[in-house]
This record gives structure tokens, C-alpha cells and sequence, in this order.
């Protein structure tokens, strides 16, 4: 009985070394899509299982897919608004690598040889700030803080350009209406979540147009309508609130942040 005893403890013990011992191996990826405005890329994916934090910084790994060619895989290194490439490989030795080695790139931190400002037209704005939303950054980064001075100042041109363009910008619809106020809310990578009156002027029936106008951004069907920009560098929430004002009297455009704790500087 004690003979049977002995081997079953030895039998218990080396399973525990070979799974201790390969565990790394048994690596599970959970890759996700990123919104991406690239014309040379046609896909690009986040792994949310390889984000991690080292020091100051982030990693993580991406895949990519060009509109000729197979997919690419990427590490990442990110410190602030800037990130860099630590190594990269096509999609099929990345997994060959997986297969052979325990150890997982994007867990064993390396350094990245060139960093570049990340902002909205590059590769990894969007999958950099996917990856730190998942380790749990908010309004107060530690890895930058976002600066929303010009993309409300684009935002307002690019309202007051499609108002202009409308038909619903002469006198004969404005003088002595008032103003109205909306509330929208964008999500991170610009879509118009929502468009609503909070106060009407005293027309409402130009306030109705107004909403129409700002609508037509996301449908871009008529020669009105223009894009909202995905938010800027650095902020990681999933979306923003503002109060934006049509003043009919003034002809004017006035846009403010109501999310808390975001960085609202004056806005002219």
C-alpha cells in the first residue's frame, strides 16, 4: 500500500512539472478588430491577451493585413503619445514561434528601436488606445493626456462649413430666432452616437434642420455632410459628450465638453 502510495505522489509531482514547464506554450491569443482609416490596410487586430504593462511602458501585439500580401504581426511598445515596433513577423512564423517556444513576444519586453507620435491617421492609434484602455487608464493617463484644443476647434468649422453649404444659413431663416443647443455624443473612433435638442430656439423647425445637418456626417449622402474625427491621442474612454450651440443671430458655433474630467480648454 505505501509502494502504490510512493508512486502515485511521484506520478502527481511530474505532472505538475510538465504543466508548470509548458504552460507558456499553451498561450491562448483573443485578437480583436480595430477601426482603422488606412488605405494600405485592409484589417488590423488587437490581442487583448498579450497587454501588459512593463515599467513605463505598454506592450502589446497587433496584426495586420494588407490589401496585397498576408498578414503581418507585430510587437509594440508604447510610452506616452509615442509607440514603436519592437519586432515583427509575418503571420505564419509568428505562429510557428508560438508552437516552438514557450516564452510569448509581447510578455518578454524588448525595446523599440524608433518611436513616432501616435495620432488618428496612424497604424496604431486606435489599437494603442484599445490597449490601454484594457490595463485600465482613464481621464488621467499616465501615459499622456489627451488635448481636445484642435479637434473641437476642427469640429466647429467643420460644423459651420456644412451649415454654410446647407441653405439654412441666410437671414431669411435666422434673424431673430435665437439659438439652439444640441447635445451629441462621439465615440472614440468618431461615430455620432447620438444628436439630440437639449434646448430649442424659436423656430423649431430650423433647430430639426440643424440636427439633420450634424446627422449627415455619418451617412455622408449629401453635399452637407463631413466625417467626425476619431478623439484625440491619449484619450481612452469610450466616448465624449458635448454641448454644441447653432447661435441663428451671430452665426456662430460654439462647442464644449460636458464629460467630466476631461481636459476642456477655452475653446475660441
Amino acid at each position: 500500500m505505501k509502494l502504490k502510495i510512493h508512486y502515485f505522489k511521484i506520478l502527481i509531482v511530474s505532472i505538475c512539472f510538465l504543466f508548470c514547464n509548458n504552460a507558456m506554450a499553451f498561450y491562448s491569443s483573443n485578437w480583436v478588430d480595430v477601426p482603422i482609416e488606412n488605405n494600405d490596410i485592409k484589417k488590423l487586430s488587437l490581442d487583448l491577451a498579450s497587454v501588459n504593462e512593463h515599467n513605463d511602458s505598454l506592450y502589446y501585439t497587433v496584426r495586420y493585413y494588407k490589401n496585397e500580401g498576408g498578414g503581418l504581426v507585430a510587437i509594440v511598445q508604447s510610452k506616452g503619445t509615442k509607440a514603436g515596433i519592437v519586432k515583427s513577423y509575418s503571420e505564419y512564423d509568428y505562429n510557428e514561434h508560438l508552437a516552438k517556444e514557450i516564452s510569448y513576444p509581447a510578455l518578454t519586453p524588448l525595446v523599440a528601436k524608433q518611436f513616432n507620435e501616435l495620432t488618428p491617421n496612424s497604424l496604431l492609434y486606435r489599437a494603442n488606445i484599445g490597449a490601454m484602455r484594457l490595463v485600465g487608464y482613464n481621464g488621467d493617463l499616465k501615459l499622456g493626456q489627451a488635448d481636445f484644443t484642435g479637434y473641437i476647434n476642427r469640429l466647429q468649422k467643420s460644423l459651420k462649413k456644412s451649415w454654410q453649404n446647407s441653405g439654412y444659413y441666410s437671414d431669411v431663416y435666422n434673424t431673430g430666432n435665437g439659438q439652439v443647443e444640441l447635445t451629441l455624443k462621439i465615440a472614440y473612433d468618431g461615430r455620432l452616437l447620438k444628436c439630440d435638442i437639449s434646448k430649442f430656439s424659436k423656430d423649431k423647425y430650423l433647430d430639426e434642420k440643424i440636427v439633420t445637418i450634424v446627422k449627415a456626417a455619418q451617412t455622408q449622402m449629401s453635399a452637407y455632410s463631413f466625417k467626425f474625427e476619431p478623439l484625440p491621442t491619449g484619450f481612452t474612454g469610450n466616448s465624449i459628450d458635448l454641448k454644441v450651440i447653432f447661435n441663428y443671430e451671430t452665426k456662430q458655433i460654439k462647442a464644449t465638453i460636458i464629460t467630466p474630467n476631461v481636459n476642456n480648454t477655452a475653446i475660441k
